[in-house]
């Protein structure tokens, strides 16, 4: 088993943080994220509010 972790940063004053790896479709160019909502940045990627 492969675990792949990418870390996203959602503005240049945010933090690092480290999302799962879900899946990924190479021929479609796409990936899908498993983010588990549990602190700010978390809820702010998922359901935008305010940081």
């Amino acid at each position: 088993m492969v675990v792949v972790v990418v870390c996203v940063l959602a503005d240049e004053y945010g933090e690092l943080v480290p999302l799962m790896l879900a899946d990924r479709d190479v021929a479609a160019g796409t990936t899908t994220l498993a983010i588990q909502t549990m602190g700010t940045f978390s809820n702010f990627l998922v359901f935008k509010l305010p940081i």
